[in-house]
């Protein structure tokens, strides 16, 4: 143990779950016009919690095919993420943190546009009209752990689609899905100061949640004790657009005749997968809209997203070549460092366009055997400055070689 840090202790907790789930598909029309094929998909789960109680999820999705090129899709659905071990019993590990108690008479009128609620929630919690701190320079005791209050995070999500595979164009398949998703009290950590405020700012009466965080001490109504720790508050969207298109062909039907030639020409196969992001945003305080974030377009979210993937294959040979492309990114956040317009169109706030180029090559011999090779960011694109290693690649140009064996 540390001699110059609080002793953690180890993490005891549990719950349990009971469930019950029903789904049910219901094919409603049949080979009729503009209508081969009709029918809806339901389906719902009831759990029981022994840490948060009763939750439903469900959700209710419908195909319709007009005709054999064409599938169109759409649905709804409610889903519930439970809190986890860590989040409810983690450990507690003292800490010691200053609290600008809100409840203070300095503080109560500090903004003017939350002093009713204060005034009043401070109230109804017990803390006198006349309360001032008596020690408003020295840190209150408290712990970072988990937080039993914790509730549960719920989302509401919808999508519509297509899928068109053109009898005129053997070989290929086209895919668009739109989504919209939102998830409700989302699971953040805060620090106990945001805890204590938005507590006593809530309108409506005392974020219960929050309050629960903390204890004030009988007599003198100081803050003697809080959890830091996970709470229910933070909300997130996103909204955008899934796409893919297949195409694949024999090469010969084509060649062949152009070039009055039996050759084998092989096979390609070209697929191209990405997303368009509409929009992304979260609030860590829903009640607050100056904590709203966009994040569409910054640093991580490109707005436009997708990889091409191109094989060409003949016999026991295959050739591939994969291009990852990003639109260009906003560096920094926009809303918190930029200031002027100026600095907002700066070609130095933005990363630019960005592809990497991956090429590799199969053979196979002997039927169970095959060796493989390629390069890997060909052209040994760098990442821009600031990036994110979860969506760049941060290691340059690479070769691999390999073989495996079937027995």
């Amino acid at each position: 143990m540390d001699s110059f840090s609080n002793a953690i202790n180890p993490t005891f907790g549990r719950f349990d779950v009971h469930e019950g789930y029903a789904e049910v598909n219901v094919p409603l029309i049949k080979d009729m016009f503009l209508i081969k094929d009709l029918q809806i998909t339901g389906s719902v789960r009831q759990s029981d919690y022994s840490t948060i109680g009763a939750t439903t999820t469900w959700s209710a999705s419908g195909v319709w095919r007009p005709v054999d090129d064409v599938v169109f899709r759409g649905g709804r659905s409610r889903s519930v993420r439970a809190p986890n071990i860590g989040e409810l019993f983690q450990a507690p590990a003292q800490t010691f943190i200053q609290i600008d108690d809100p409840c203070s008479q300095e503080n109560l009128n500090e903004d003017p546009s939350v002093a009713a609620n204060r005034i009043a929630n401070c109230q109804a919690l017990g803390v006198p009209a006349d309360f001032v701190d008596p020690n408003p320079n020295i840190s209150n005791p408290g712990a970072n752990g988990g937080n039993p209050f914790v509730e549960e995070e719920t989302s509401r999500s919808y999508f519509v689609g297509t899928t068109i595979t053109p009898r005129w164009v053997p070989g290929l398949t086209l895919v668009a899905d739109f989504f919209d998703i939102k998830i409700d009290d989302a699971i953040q950590t805060i620090g106990i100061q945001t805890i204590v405020d938005d507590c006593f700012d809530a309108a409506g009466g005392p974020a219960e949640n929050l309050c629960n965080l903390f204890t004030r001490d009988a007599n003198t109504n100081e803050i003697i004790d809080f959890i830091q720790g996970p709470v229910n508050t933070a909300q997130f969207k996103v909204r955008g657009v899934d796409f893919e298109a297949l195409y694949q062909t024999e090469l010969n039907k084509w060649l062949q005749p152009a070039f009055n030639s039996n050759f084998d020409f092989g096979n390609l196969r070209i697929r191209v997968q990405g997303t368009a992001l509409l929009k992304q945003n979260d609030q860590t305080d829903p009640s607050d809209p100056t904590t709203l974030n966009m994040s569409e377009g910054e640093l991580g979210t490109p707005t436009y997203r997708f990889n091409l993937n191109t094989s060409w294959n003949r016999g026991p040979l295959t050739i591939g070549h994969q291009l990852n492309w990003q639109s260009s990114q906003r560096i920094f956040d926009e809303d918190s460092f930029f200031s002027t317009e100026d600095q907002l169109n700066s070609p130095f706030a933005f990363t630019g366009d960005f592809s990497q180029h991956d090429f590799n090559i199969t053979y196979d011999f002997l039927e169970n055997y095959t060796i493989r090779g390629g390069i890997t960011n060909a052209f040994d694109r760098e990442p821009p400055g600031f990036a994110e290693n979860n969506i760049f690649d941060f290691f340059g140009r690479r070769f691999f070689v390999g073989a495996s064996a079937r027995f």
